[in-house]
C-alpha cells in the first residue's frame, strides 16, 4: 500500500509539474492567458468555474461576435468576459453584452482589451481559483515543494552517510 502512494504521489506531482510548466511555456511563448469565469453573465456558453484561455489580439482581428475580456472602466482591477455586440472603428470603441444579460456594458475602448476567447475549458477554472487562496497554495505548491525538499535531503544524507562511513574504514 505504501509503495501504491508513492507511486501515485509520484504521478501526481509529475502531471501538475507538466501541466504547470506547458502553462507557463504557453503563456510567454504564445501570450495565451488564463481566466477562471466568476459569474453567470455569458451562460450557456461559459459556466462559472469554466477556465478560458484568450490570447491578446490586434484591434483589427476583432468581429462582432467575439468573446473578449477586458478592463472594467469602473474597477481596472476586474477584469470582464462578455461577447462583442457592436464595434465603431471610426470612434475606436466596441460595446460588449454578457449572453445572460438584457443590456449592454458601457462603451470600451480597444485599449482596454485584454485578450480574445479562444477556448473554454470546463469546471477547470476551479483549479485557478482554488489556487489563489492560501489553502491552495499550501497544498499545491508549499507542500510538494516541502516533500521534494525532504525527499532530497534524505537521499543527500543517506549519500554522505555511505561516504564518510567508507572513507572512515578504508583509511
Amino acid at each position: 500500500m505504501l509503495k501504491f502512494l508513492k507511486i501515485y504521489f509520484e504521478l501526481s506531482a509529475a502531471v501538475v509539474v507538466l501541466a504547470a510548466a506547458a502553462g507557463l511555456v504557453l503563456w510567454k511563448t504564445e501570450g495565451l492567458r488564463f481566466y477562471s469565469v466568476q459569474t453567470a453573465s455569458m451562460t450557456p456558453v461559459l459556466q462559472p468555474g469554466d477556465l478560458v484561455i484568450s490570447v491578446k489580439p490586434q484591434a483589427n482581428d476583432l468581429q462582432v461576435g467575439d468573446i473578449i475580456s477586458y478592463l472594467s472602466p469602473q474597477n481596472p482591477q476586474k477584469i470582464i468576459t462578455h461577447r462583442i455586440y457592436q464595434i465603431n472603428s471610426a470612434k475606436g470603441y466596441l460595446v460588449t453584452r454578457g449572453d445572460n444579460l438584457s443590456y449592454q456594458d458601457p462603451p470600451i475602448t480597444y485599449s482596454s482589451v485584454t485578450s480574445k476567447a479562444l477556448k473554454a475549458v470546463p469546471k477547470l477554472g476551479r483549479g485557478l481559483d482554488f489556487l489563489h487562496k492560501p489553502l491552495g497554495l499550501i497544498i499545491l505548491v508549499y507542500l510538494p515543494a516541502t516533500l521534494i525538499t525532504a525527499y532530497e535531503l534524505q537521499k543527500l544524507a543517506a549519500r554522505y552517510a555511505y561516504v564518510r562511513y567508507h572513507f572512515n574504514t578504508t583509511l
